[in-house]
């Protein structure tokens, strides 16, 4: 006859199975997927995720905590400096995770579920609405709605500066609701795309050639037939 081993000898994981059959109205639910939860990433992410639900960001790890000390808390974080300063976002990284790597991430990143809000940022001349993640929809300029004409260097540069002041005063934005179905885009890859072909708008995209944060202008559309 075997003899019985003392409690004290059972496996780590049995005594985890066994105080969950002793909880009161239990369910058939397993430490091993009560540990898997509490680390498993989000398909697709939500913009108040935590960072860390990305892929190869893992918690409490040297990413999750280079990205914690620059404020990058969250996925709404992430995409945000992707957009606005995507040199900056890849320098915390370092030399640690590849290309391939950092590929994954942002391809990840990239699947967020974006919501219905929009963002206005003001002043005395000028008014832009940007999305969740400060990726410009349009503008307003001293009374004129861009993009009507083909925009110039100098445009696009006060574009750009506009954009990163809405960033670094992003808690003092007005915030709006329930206008998807008049204003959207959509990203696809490395691109963002027009969802409402009807709708001209202003985009912003981080160039792969320079790291730098890009307006790219789409002009007037006419109504379809």
């Amino acid at each position: 006859m075997i003899p019985q081993l003392p409690a004290t000898t059972l496996p780590t994981m049995r005594l985890q199975t066994q105080s969950l059959n002793n909880l009161p109205n239990k369910t058939n639910v397993s430490p091993f997927f009560v540990i898997k939860s509490a680390y498993e990433k989000h398909y697709p992410p939500m913009l108040g995720d935590e960072v860390w639900r990305l892929e190869k960001i893992g918690k409490d790890g040297l990413f999750h905590k280079n990205l914690a000390s620059m404020g990058v808390n969250t996925v709404q974080d992430f995409l945000k400096m992707l957009i606005v300063h995507p040199g900056k976002l890849r320098r915390i990284f370092g030399v640690r995770m590849s290309e391939k790597m950092w590929n994954v991430t942002i391809k990840h990143a990239k699947t967020c579920v974006m919501g219905n809000k929009h963002y206005v940022f003001q002043g005395s001349d000028y008014r832009i609405m940007l999305n969740p993640i400060c990726q410009l929809i349009k503008a307003e300029i001293n009374g004129s709605i861009y993009p009507t004409h083909k925009q110039s260097d100098v445009d696009r540069a006060y574009l750009k500066d506009l954009v990163r002041q809405a960033y670094v005063n992003w808690s003092s934005l007005e915030e709006i609701e329930g206008i998807s179905n008049e204003i959207g885009n959509l990203i696809q890859g490395d691109h963002v795309v027009d969802q409402y072909p009807d709708h001209s708008q202003i985009m912003v995209w981080p160039s792969t050639a320079t790291g730098d944060c890009v307006a790219v202008i789409e002009s007037e559309k006419q109504s379809r037939q």
